[in-house]
């Protein structure tokens, strides 16, 4: 079964969204304003998103300024920014406290929502890949949201920031993850565009070739001049 991702015309490129249950390991240029990907993604069903690099106000501004999505009370925020940053928890001497934190908040959100279907946004998941802990802690934590996801048949999305973490580590969630989504920009000239992959979908075809996109007053447009149909 596929599940849309809120994106229509992404959705028609992958024939109706990605498998249900899918952990997606979305890989962004921090140029490319891919988090408004992540936006539109809250627009399919109610989501949980994990903040930590922002407080949630500032990403419910930007979320709503996005025509698009039109039901905010189906976007959940869990606070990890607040949390590690502004409340003492942060400076390098508690990251396993965060780290047990989000694991806690995640089994109640499983215990609560049992039987029902979500997304989990991860905002930015670079935030855990770069605590101080081992990283079996952080395969543990990767390991929990694929669980949940796959028991719940709604989404996961991981967003990672291309080109900044430690590649060991990153191969282990790739090789966990159902998809691995790229966004990147490509540089022509003086020209930059844009542009997506989708190199690994666990049970599907991935798309074999670069899609241009470019961010408008309504989120994401996609090139349509390829052939989807």
């Amino acid at each position: 079964m596929l599940k849309p991702t809120g994106i229509y015309l992404l959705d028609a490129i992958m024939r109706g969204g990605f498998p249900a249950g899918s952990l997606v390991y979305f890989i962004a240029d921090p140029d490319s304003m891919a988090e408004v990907f992540l936006y539109q993604f809250t627009s399919s069903r109610r989501t949980y998103y994990i903040t930590t690099a922002r407080k949630p106000e500032y990403l419910r501004m930007n979320i709503s300024s996005i025509g698009c999505v039109k039901d905010l009370g189906e976007v959940i925020f869990i606070d990890v920014y607040s949390r590690y940053y502004l409340n003492g928890a942060g400076g390098g001497r508690n990251d396993e406290e965060i780290i047990e934190w989000i694991e806690e908040t995640l089994e109640k959100i499983r215990d609560e929502e049992r039987g029902q279907e979500f997304n989990i946004i991860v905002d930015t998941f670079s935030f855990f890949l770069e605590l101080n802990v081992d990283s079996f802690r952080i395969i543990k934590l990767v390991n929990l949201i694929y669980e949940i996801v796959k028991e719940c048949g709604g989404l996961a999305f991981l967003f990672v920031l291309s080109e900044t973490h430690d590649r060991k580590i990153e191969n282990e969630i790739m090789n966990i993850a159902d998809v691995i989504f790229k966004v990147d920009i490509e540089r022509v000239g003086h020209r930059m565009n844009n542009r997506f992959s989708i190199t690994k979908v666990r049970g599907m075809s991935p798309i074999p070739e670069f899609i241009k996109f470019r961010v408008g007053p309504q989120g994401i447009e996609i090139d349509t001049s390829r052939d989807i149909a």
